[in-house]
């Protein structure tokens, strides 16, 4: 049986992180979903295009990570709304998915989003790469619980993600050596 898993990336696009990540997702023919904040697209909109180009899936994380949980219903509506007009304006690619800013999403969450998404999607594999722990911490953080259907946050955006560049490879070939698929959030 085939055992699958999707990496995740949050709060991209951004240079030079996103395109390390994509050259080798390339090299070693893996697929993940990307998801994009509004402002980060607005600004790097050949990033999300290329993103795209090269068969990942791309969805919102809001246009400026704002907690969802923590504000009003009409800017719940315009962070997720304003973002994916973006992305839809930049790439051509309509999204429905969010991933919510700390995961945060309550049910007064969905009602703010008036409507405009079908699916919020956390995680199950944390590589807790904010910490900056090192690549190897890395990789044992996003595959610790390693099980058909674990997917992975990673993040391309919101600061120094060049341990992550290094620990990209190993998670992989780690992932793969057990029998595991990259699939896109939507694929899995």
């Amino acid at each position: 049986d085939t055992k699958y898993i999707a990496l995740t990336f949050d709060d991209g696009p951004l240079s030079p992180y996103t395109e390390q990540y994509l050259d080798i997702m390339a090299k070693y023919d893996v697929k993940a979903t990307f998801f994009n904040l509004g402002e980060n697209t607005q600004a790097n909109p050949d990033l999300a295009r290329r993103v795209v180009q090269e068969g990942h899936q791309l969805s919102n994380h809001t246009m400026a990570h704002n907690q969802l949980t923590s504000v009003d219903a009409q800017t719940i509506y315009n962070e997720i709304t304003r973002s994916a007009k973006v992305i839809e304006d930049a790439t051509g690619v309509h999204t429905t998915h969010i991933r919510p800013p700390y995961g945060d999403f309550t049910e007064r969450s969905w009602l703010g989003s008036g409507g405009s998404i079908t699916a919020t999607i956390r995680w199950n594999g944390d590589s807790e790469d904010w910490r900056l722990p090192g690549p190897e911490a890395i990789v044992n953080n996003s595959l610790v619980n390693l099980h058909s259907g674990t997917i992975v946050l990673m993040h391309d955006g919101g600061g120094d993600r060049s341990q992550d560049v290094d620990a990209l490879p190993a998670l992989i070939e780690k992932a793969q050596s057990e029998g595991y698929q990259f699939v896109t959030i939507s694929d899995l």
